[in-house]
């Protein structure tokens, strides 16, 4: 399954449990307006690819919310491939 918002899309944030438990999300395609990203990949343990539409260096100005669980960050992107627009 792939998640995708596209280019010119106006979302700034993607909030917790979004995509919970989504045992078959294998792509997100995510813009550069993307600045928040919560608990929203909780219990995703399968390998997949982020396109993300801006640089490494946006990407690592993107606020990563850990919350209770601190899993959402360490978890998903253990199993990630970020493939950035350059």
């Amino acid at each position: 399954m792939m998640v995708h918002f596209e280019e010119g899309s106006t979302l700034t944030e993607i909030k917790d449990f979004a995509f919970q438990s989504c045992k078959k999300l294998r792509e997100v395609s995510l813009s550069k307006t993307v600045k928040v990203i919560g608990e929203a990949f909780i219990y995703i343990y399968s390998y997949h690819t982020i396109y993300y539409g801006g640089s490494e260096s946006d990407w690592d100005n993107i606020t990563f919310d850990k919350g209770d669980y601190n899993m959402t960050y360490d978890n998903w992107m253990t199993y990630a491939t970020i493939i950035y627009n350059s």
